[in-house]
């Protein structure tokens, strides 16, 4: 007689809140999700856990996060293994409300293994089933699913093939596992592709397809001819289930890949992209965010792409640089991701850049979240390396500080690696003044700091930074204090003496170049330091590096080396000593080595430069 009671109550409960937003809202203050699932809990009558579990399924569409906390997925899931099946399929529906359609995916593994196991056995059930299942496994991707799922893209039914694409896209998302993928899967998907007529289907298959050539390419004639072109096409569909979700498609379909890239812009992808965006103000952000996200992926390797963005019609420039300053986050990133990749184009092509007023908008982005701050510095090492207006802007607005802060408090190692990049871009052939801002805000000792850091590639910039530094015009008595005792030199020796395993060639290449600009613009007296035994044993070892570039910037210190310095005091005289240091530990040799047998010409050329300086000396400094 209870059972009949609360069964009765219940039905009343699920009857009453359809369509009815008042009374959802009435029975959850009330408490009637604890007491749902308490009912999933403790009692085993089917039509009564089929009843709660669907009336908690309609009160998740209006109350998602209610959905998800006190329980309710496990309560949900206990029953999955029911041996009734109507029992099964109210569970799993309630589910996939709550995971699927309410878009909760981002909870983390809501399900326990002898859930997923029991999933996985419906894949193998009767088509309701194992469209719901394989909806769930999407959630949570196994790859002990994608076996049933590949055999499920036969089925005859098309929510079942549409459930299985959808999951085996999730499943290769997460993991990369190229030995469960076979001929037969990408055969399976390319054929759902050529008979399938239904947008939605077409766009999972594709999904699924990018994430499948990532891990296993596929021929890239059969995506160039068979899915590009079905994929432009579904850029062009007003159909709701495609238009929001295609241009992120498209992105994951080309990520990484010029070829495909340039076979998307040849597809016309680019205006079919900006006509997303051409009503902005009304367009949705979710919309907004993967069409920025699309055209920045398109236009990621290829100036050819860049430039189909900057001279699209209608103009879509303004709109990108505004949406910097869009007040949702995720857009914002989105429109900094876009306008990062536009920024590694060619120097006319990133001046629209600057004119559009991009300027402003990044600076703000550095005080935003960490993910944006790590985009922003991207951008702006790529856009004030060769602008001198930018670099004045950036002094302006106090952002050296800033990108100090990041580089020496920072947590987020990408973020610390673009500050440096952008400080170190700043310092390209800059004046005085800028000189002057990084070192009051950076300073020599954390300077030297930054080159012992953990991160190898920030050892690099920095050491790229202190060379830029030292060209041209430098601040007053900047050289005397950056050399005031050995600890640069030590530094330098150290890395340049390093193994092969411990050394990258991009980082020889820096000190090498750092101790050719002190030999070139330092006292008689830095040059001695330089041609210290330490210092110079390396150095010469490093003349028959097997990387051209080492050898290129050795044959750069060399020369500056052999300058004679006729104007200083005891010019002849120091360059005679200087040359005689050289020649004594083996230099002549080793240019006229290079100069006869090395497989480069830009090397026989320095060498044939350096030999002749330390033969006859020079006027000026190189």
């Amino acid at each position: 007689m209870v059972g009949d009671v609360k069964l009765k109550a219940v039905r009343s409960v699920k009857n009453s809140i359809i369509g009815n937003r008042v009374k959802k809202c009435l029975y959850v203050e009330l408490g009637v999700v604890p007491l749902l699932i308490s009912i999933l809990n403790s009692e085993s009558d089917s039509a009564l856990i089929i009843n709660a579990a669907a009336t908690l399924g309609s009160l998740s569409k209006m109350f998602p996060e209610e959905s998800t906390q006190h329980g309710v997925t496990e309560a949900l899931s206990k029953h999955i293994s029911s041996n009734d099946k109507k029992v099964i399929e109210s569970c799993c529906r309630s589910l996939r409300i709550i995971f699927v359609s309410n878009n909760k995916q981002d909870v983390k593994d809501p399900f326990k293994t002898e859930s997923i196991s029991a999933l996985i056995r419906l894949l193998s059930s009767e088509p309701q089933l194992a469209e719901l299942a394989a909806s769930l496994l999407s959630v949570q991707p196994t790859i002990e699913a994608i076996g049933p799922l590949t055999h499920l893209l036969s089925s005859s039914h098309a929510k079942c093939q549409e459930a299985a694409c959808s999951a085996l896209a999730s499943t290769f998302s997460k993991h990369q596992p190229k030995e469960f993928i076979d001929d037969n899967l990408s055969t399976l998907l390319l054929n759902i592709l050529k008979t399938c007529k239904n947008n939605r289907m077409r766009l999972v298959a594709i999904k699924c397809l990018a994430h499948v050539n990532r891990i296993k390419p596929l021929a890239t004639n059969d995506i160039i001819v068979t899915v590009l072109p079905i994929m432009i096409k579904l850029l062009s569909e007003v159909d709701d289930n495609c238009y929001q979700e295609a241009p992120s498609v498209l992105s994951d379909l080309i990520r990484n890949n010029p070829q495909l890239q340039k076979a998307a812009c040849d597809a016309n992808a680019i205006p079919k992209l900006v006509q997303y965006l051409s009503a902005e103000p009304t367009v949705d952000d979710n919309i907004k965010e993967n069409v920025l996200m699309s055209l920045a992926e398109i236009c990621s390797l290829r100036d050819e792409g860049r430039k189909l963005v900057f001279d699209s019609k209608p103009p879509i420039l303004s709109t990108i640089v505004n949406l910097l300053d869009s007040p949702n986050s995720r857009v914002r990133h989105a429109a900094c991701t876009c306008a990062h990749s536009l920024s590694r184009s060619v120097k006319n092509l990133r001046t629209s850049l600057v004119d559009a007023g991009i300027a402003n908008y990044l600076l703000k982005l550095l005080d935003d979240h960490i993910q944006i701050q790590t985009s922003a510095a991207a951008t702006l090492c790529n856009l004030i390396m060769n602008f001198h207006p930018m670099k004045q802007y950036v002094l302006e607005k106090n952002c050296v500080k800033k990108l100090v802060e990041f580089c020496v408090n920072g947590m987020n190692d990408v973020l610390r690696l673009n500050s440096i990049t952008a400080i170190k871009n700043l310092s390209f052939r800059c004046g005085v003044g800028v000189k002057s801002a990084i070192m009051s805000e950076l300073g020599r000792d954390q300077l030297f700091k930054l080159l012992q850091d953990h991160d190898h590639e920030i050892q690099r910039h920095t050491m790229n930074l202190i060379r830029n530094l030292l060209l041209g015009d430098m601040p007053e008595r900047f050289l005397e204090n950056l050399l005031s005792d050995n600890t640069l030199l030590d530094i330098v020796t150290n890395k340049m003496c390093a193994s092969p395993d411990h050394v990258s060639p991009g980082m020889l290449v820096q000190c090498a170049f750092v101790l050719s600009n002190i030999a070139a613009v330092g006292t008689e007296q830095d040059r001695k330091k330089v041609l210290a035994q330490s210092v110079l044993s390396p150095v010469l070892s490093a003349m028959t590096h097997q990387d051209k570039d080492v050898r290129i910037a050795i044959l750069w210190l060399i020369i500056n080396l052999a300058w004679d310095v006729e104007e200083e005091e005891g010019g002849r005289e120091s360059w005679e000593a200087r040359v005689k240091i050289l020649k004594d530990n083996g230099c002549r040799d080793k240019l006229t080595h290079l100069v006869n047998n090395d497989a480069d010409m830009d090397v026989r050329e320095r060498a044939k430069q350096a030999l002749e300086h330390l033969d006859n000396g020079a006027s000026h400094p190189l």
